[in-house]
């Protein structure tokens, strides 16, 4: 890719999620969902012609994220869904440099009482390519991730997230049973509750 090509990427098709506006609110219809899926074509074929672009992507999907005072949940779906297409595409080294962001905006968005975006982040396990990717960090995903999915004992009131979540969970522990075992037992050790739905 040439420098115009790169500046178009840059300056034009990554702040085109930008906007938290509503289309329609009353059928709660974002402004972005009016163009996302061609927006999210484009960046893929990007990614595609030049894989390195793909942590300063995420970078900035995840910076657009609305904020919590400015609640969007389908906008939260909808970049969920990208941020799912661009770890298919990108490596474990630029996954590196943008993984606390990432982790951070995955902390939240599981701890959220909506059912959507939590469906929508333990859908990233589902894909096997993005499972291999995340299970090579879970290490670092495991301390921070383990309490927002296992809240604090108390199923989610959605029996498909507490599915998802056992499914997730056990990934986890696949991933790295020793740091697994730690934190459960710092969660949930001896004396203490076990999660409901492990019972």
């Amino acid at each position: 890719l040439g420098p115009v090509q790169k500046r178009l990427l840059i300056e034009v098709l990554l702040p085109l999620h930008k906007p938290n506006d509503w289309l329609q609110w009353d059928r709660q219809t974002p402004m972005i969902s009016m163009y996302h899926k061609e927006l999210v074509h484009c960046i893929i074929l990007y990614l595609e012609k030049e894989p390195e672009l793909a942590a300063r992507c995420l970078e900035a999907v995840c910076g657009y994220f609305p904020q919590l005072h400015e609640s969007n949940t389908p906008k939260e779906v909808l970049l969920i869904h990208e941020v799912a297409e661009i770890l298919k595409v990108i490596d474990e080294d630029s996954l590196e440099s943008v993984l606390p962001s990432l982790r951070r905006h995955m902390e939240r968005l599981l701890a959220s009482h909506n059912a959507q975006p939590v469906q929508s982040i333990l859908q990233f396990w589902k894909d096997e390519r993005v499972a291999k990717l995340l299970a090579s960090f879970a290490e670092q995903l495991i301390p921070s991730l383990l309490p927002v999915l296992l809240r604090g004992g108390e199923p989610f009131w959605n029996p498909t997230v507490n599915r998802m979540t056992s499914l997730v969970l056990e990934k986890l522990e696949e991933a790295c049973p020793e740091v697994f075992a730690e934190h459960a037992e710092t969660l949930w050790g001896p004396g203490k509750q076990i999660p409901a739905f492990q019972v």
